[in-house]
């Protein structure tokens, strides 16, 4: 489970402690301790799940799979979106033109 125990590393930058399988990492952010919870909690999830479909010390590599390809999925997806907004975007100046 994750933890925060967030202190000032200098500028806006923390150090935030987080548990992951039952050890302690400390973690430099950017300021926002909670992007480092979620992820952690998100790690603690994968690592879990992958133990309990797989079992063995197997699971921190499935786990780390998992999340690189939910990470992959997600930047396809918004590469889509953009490609989507683009093409709308650029169909409206046209018909602006035209009517112009």
């Amino acid at each position: 489970m994750a933890k925060a125990e967030a202190r000032r590393a200098g500028g806006d930058s923390k150090t935030v402690s987080v548990q992951v399988a039952g050890r302690e990492y400390r973690l430099k952010t950017g300021g926002d301790e909670t992007l480092a919870l979620e992820a952690a909690r998100m790690v603690n999830q994968e690592i879990e799940r992958a133990a309990g479909a797989k079992g063995g010390g197997d699971s921190f590599v499935l786990a780390a799979l998992n999340l690189a390809g939910e990470i992959v999925r997600l930047r396809q997806e918004a590469l889509e979106t953009e490609e989507e907004s683009r093409a709308k975007l650029q169909d409206i100046l046209a018909r602006i033109d035209r009517v112009l």
